[in-house]
Order: C-alpha cells, then structure tokens, then sequence
C-alpha cells in the first residue's frame, strides 16, 4: 500500500474539484505590499494552509507565479517575502531576522480561517533551509512539511515532530548534496543533505524506539531512489532524484521515469505528487492554455519551462533571468560570524554576534 503521510491528512481535501483559486488577503510588512500573496482555493473557513517559502533573491508574487500548488492544493497557499526583502530566510533562531520572519509566519497560522491542525510548509533551497529551522522551532503546529533542493544547517537531530516530504536532485548545481567532511562550514559547523544521513538525523530512537526505515540503501526506480522511514505515526520520504546539473524549485518535471506515484501506482508530477503527499488526493488535471500561451520562467535557473505560465516561448525567453546567487552571506554562531548561509552583512553579524 502506497504510504502517505497519515489518515488524519487525507481530509485536508474532498475529492472535488478544485475551484479557480481567488487572491486572499494576509497581514504583511508595508515594504512587502504587493510581494507576499496569498490565494484561498475550494475553501471558506476551517481550511488547511500551505505555506510557500521563496530562494534566496526571490519574494513570495514570483514564487507564486512560476507554481501551481496554488492551483492544485485546497485551502490557503500563502507565498510571504522574506525580512529582509529578496533575501533569503534564517536558518537559526538566534539570526537577527528570526523574529520579524517568525511573526510573518505567526500571523499566516493565526489567521482566522485555518484550520490549526492542518498548517504544512514548503521550502525552496533559502526556503528549505528555513522549514528545516521552522521544524525545530514550531514542529508542533505543523502537520507536514516540504523541503526542496535544500539541505539541513545546523538544527540539532530529531528535534521535530512532523512529517517531512524531500525532493533533492542529486546533481544540484548550488546546494550541492554532502556530507561532512565536506559539508563542514568554517568553524565546524555542519550542513548535511545525503538522503541516509537526513534519514538517520530525523530519526530519534529514544523517543520512538520501534522506528523502522527501508533499508540503508532506499529503494530504486527510474530516476529516483526513495528513502523512508517511519516513527509512531510520523512518516518521512526523501525522493533522490538523478536530474540534469541545475539548482531549481522544480526538482524534476513531467513525470519522469520512476516519477513518485499515487496510491494507483500512476506516476505524478511534482506539484501533484506534493499535494497527494500532503493531502492523499490527486488534484484534477490542469486546463490546457491557450496554444502558444504555456510557456512560464523560473526565474532561479533562468529557464522556460512549457505548462508552467501563460507566456509564448519567445516571450518568456526574452524576459527570463535568474538573479545573481547568494555569495558572502554571514551567519553569527557561538560568538562568531561566519560566511554561509545567513542573511547578514559581515558588518551587521559583526555589530550584533556575541
């Protein structure tokens, strides 16, 4: 039998149709007006929130844009900006963006209409980094989460209490999936993404000492090798997927061999596989656009990629730019600032690390 994350999740959606999705207003910083966006789909009150979390560079208007799970998933997807804006998300809690990324976050939960047992969060690459650090601080308001093309900095093992869906392409080209040694950051500090290390630091055997996975090496199909394993009623799922050099939100396209399946074995995309995962229902099949008109840019990896917007080919490629990747990004440790994966100047980690 096909695992999904548990019984309690399959409610998250009915098995109607999914309604055209309408803009739904959420609280934001003024400097965000018009960059962090929300929809509300198929839904009035007491509905599931999925919250979107953008790259480094990024805001949560173009997330939304180059993604369906607004279209696919039930309930309220909100895609909130990052503090500070086209930055990247905190990977500590002792960071100083923590806070005022960490309220952004408090009130989309605290909205009136969500249901508070149905809150899951999707991260890519920065916005991976930050579920990882999210799961650690608030794993207990979160019925699931998603990480994609990110790896896990410096958040102590099992410290959640969630479900987790991975999707990590194996030949990514910016978070390059390692272990330490070679993970290791200046000073020691450890950034980890191999499928079987994941799985173990996930894993707490005190808490839950019948915790069972698949094996040590996953289990193969196609492109992908699945890594599982499974504690009470907590589930994990780490797709290793053998994609083209490239650092993007969309993890793998179409449905490639050995594409994650639903519960009939049919191999779905990944946005459809993600609300499967999330919610056990296959969403609907998208409505063809208009001929000409499908092209949409993800602007990470600077790509067009066909039934992802409503652009023309030429269109989309005239537009498309990714935006330069992160470098010197400073993280305060121990007393220390370190270049990595935070989202400070030197001279700002300098002023405030103690």
């Amino acid at each position: 039998m096909r695992m999904c994350m548990s019984m309690l999740l399959m409610l998250a959606l009915s098995t109607v149709a999914v309604a055209t999705p309408e803009p739904y207003p959420i609280a934001q910083p003024a400097a965000h007006s018009g960059r962090s966006v929300a929809f509300k789909n198929n839904c009035s009150t007491s509905c599931p929130l999925l919250l979107m979390f953008h790259g480094y560079g990024g805001d949560g208007a173009k997330m939304a844009a180059g993604s369906r799970m607004h279209d696919n998933f039930a309930g309220i997807v909100a895609y909130p900006s990052s503090v500070p804006y086209a930055t990247g998300w905190p990977v500590t809690p002792n960071t100083t963006y923590w806070e005022p990324n960490k309220q952004i976050v408090d009130a989309l939960i605290s909205d009136p209409n969500v249901d508070q047992s149905k809150v899951f969060a999707l991260g890519f690459s920065s916005g991976g980094f930050y579920v990882f650090a999210l799961e650690c601080a608030i794993g207990n308001r979160l019925a699931g989460t998603v990480v994609l093309a990110a790896l896990k900095y410096l958040q102590p093992e099992h410290c959640h209490r969630t479900n987790r869906l991975h999707i990590h392409n194996m030949h990514d080209t910016y978070n390059v999936p390692v272990d330490p040694p070679n993970g290791t950051k200046p000073g020691g500090l450890v950034e980890i993404g191999l499928p079987a290390t994941l799985r173990s630091n996930w894993l707490d055997p005190v808490a839950y000492p019948h915790s069972s996975t698949n094996g040590p090496a996953g289990n193969s199909s196609g492109t992908f090798q699945l890594f599982t394993a499974k504690q009470g009623s907590l589930q994990y799922e780490y797709h290793f997927y053998n994609g083209p050099p490239e650092h993007a939100y969309m993890v793998y396209r179409g449905t490639p061999a050995g594409a994650p399946a639903d519960h009939d074995g049919t191999p779905l995309s990944m946005e459809d596989y993600i609300t499967y995962h999330l919610t056990g229902v296959v969403p609907p099949p998208t409505p063809p656009s208009p001929a000409g008109s499908t092209y949409g840019c993800d602007s990470t990896s600077s790509t067009c990629y066909e039934g992802k917007g409503s652009q023309t080919k030429a269109a989309c490629e005239a537009t498309c730019s990714a935006p330069a990747p992160s470098k010197g990004n400073y993280i305060c440790w121990q007393g220390q600032c370190y270049a990595g994966k935070g989202n400070e100047t030197k001279t700002q980690c300098d002023a405030t690390c103690k």
